[in-house]
């Protein structure tokens, strides 16, 4: 199994080593026998006997319906993957409630981890982050869980010094940040502090996190890949220890300028609100060649308080500012709008009243025409389709004849 490790801090014997996952669906057969049942449990304990023996890290139920159950097998050995998909794919066994065999299939499967589209997409789709600024693009590895015990370095004093120097190896790193190691860190802010493990105490607390910036994307891309699906392995004489390990891209911009800054007040601010406690005497035994150094302490933490009061105000008169100008064109908007509503209205209002005046008219018409007899019908119909009435035709050969007379004297 040696031969399957990663070389990844060869000086305190870690290495890096692949998980291997696979995919078991067990079809179910769908004749059965009346009030017989199976469990997923008795399944996956058949199944078990079947691999004799070989260590496995996870083996849970995935999903599971009347038709077939889906299990999620973890090993770290890819040649123990390789005996179990070929002593499990096609496979059929007997259970209790079937008249018919159950029929085993086993595949290969692919380890749960971040992908280049994941984190593209995150930052790309957040409008939270500026791509333009460090730690607010993808540039920055989580790995959390790691072992105390197991990075202890006698060349680097700090555990920030030895995962640069073990970063390097994928890209030049610009920052690395371990917030177990900063005893200020949990009085801070959990959207600035950047602890996520459930609880620690630095020199107690067996395991920590790591934040590790890397100045390039291709960087990034190198140490991601390197950590991908792997547990962290301590190789010592005769055995190998293993621990998991949580690997994940930087959410948070906890690298950024902006969280950076923050912490530096922080950091400030309770170095000064500690200061003004009464101190033990302990610490008045080791403070008096420190003395000198106090005020200047003070005057930077006050310094940088006023600074970030200021910050803080002048995000809120551009906040502030913001809010007008929006409201300003709301209430444009809000003005246009109305002016095009009412003349809808008044157009719509004078077309209803032309039609109601037609509809009146033409109901007076008809009420008209109701109430006439036949030669008052006959002499509106005259009129209507502009013909001659009597009188004019009367009028009309009065004029002729007297023109005939006429002619004739």
């Amino acid at each position: 199994m040696s031969d399957e490790l990663i070389p990844f801090f060869t000086y305190r014997d870690l290495y890096l080593k692949q998980l291997n996952k696979i995919d078991i669906v067990v079809n179910l057969p769908k004749l059965r026998q009346l009030g017989q049942s199976v469990s997923n449990w008795e399944i996956r304990e058949r199944l078990k006997k079947m691999l004799n023996n070989i260590e496995l890290l996870e083996f849970k139920v995935q999903d599971s319906n009347l038709e077939q159950v889906s299990f999620e097998l973890v090993i770290n050995s890819a040649a123990d993957c390789r005996y179990i998909i070929k002593q499990l794919d096609g496979v059929s066994f007997r259970a209790v409630g079937f008249t018919e065999p159950l029929i085993v299939s086993a595949t290969m499967g692919k380890m749960e981890f971040p992908t280049r589209v994941d984190w593209d997409t995150y930052f790309a789709e957040n409008p939270a982050m500026d791509e333009r600024n460090a730690g607010e693009r993808p540039d920055t590895v989580y790995i959390g869980g790691l072992p105390f015990e197991w990075f202890k370095s006698p060349i680097h004093k700090a555990y920030e010094e030895t995962f640069e120097q073990i970063f390097s190896e994928y890209g030049q790193v610009l920052c690395v940040d371990i917030p177990q190691c900063d005893p200020l860190r949990k009085q801070m802010d959990d959207e600035i502090s950047g602890i996520r493990l459930s609880s620690w105490s630095f020199g107690q607390d067996l395991f920590f996190e790591a934040y590790v910036q890397f100045k390039d994307y291709k960087a990034f891309v190198n140490a991601m890949t390197a950590l991908s699906g792997k547990v962290l392995v301590q190789k010592t004489p005769g055995s190998l220890r293993e621990t998991k390990i949580k690997v994940d891209f930087d959410k948070t911009a906890h690298l950024s300028y902006r969280k950076i800054k923050q912490r530096e007040v922080k950091r400030a601010y309770l170095d000064y609100e500690n200061a003004k406690k009464p101190p033990s005497i302990q610490e008045v035994s080791s403070s008096n060649a420190e003395k000198e150094e106090t005020p200047k302490s003070e005057e930077l933490a006050k310094q940088l308080i006023r600074a970030e009061k200021r910050r803080k105000n002048a995000q809120k008169a551009a906040q502030k500012k913001y809010e007008q100008l929006l409201r300003k064109k709301l209430k444009a908007k809000l003005t246009q709008r109305l002016h095009s509503t009412q003349r809808e209205r008044e157009t719509g209002a004078k077309a209803l009243l032309q039609y109601i005046a037609t509809l009146h008219r033409e109901r007076l018409r008809k009420e008209k025409l109701s109430s006439m007899g036949a030669s008052e019908l006959a002499s509106e119909y005259v009129k209507e389709r502009g013909l001659p009435d009597e009188e004019s035709m009367k009028e009309k050969l009065l004029r002729r004849q007297e023109l005939k007379l006429r002619s004739r004297v």
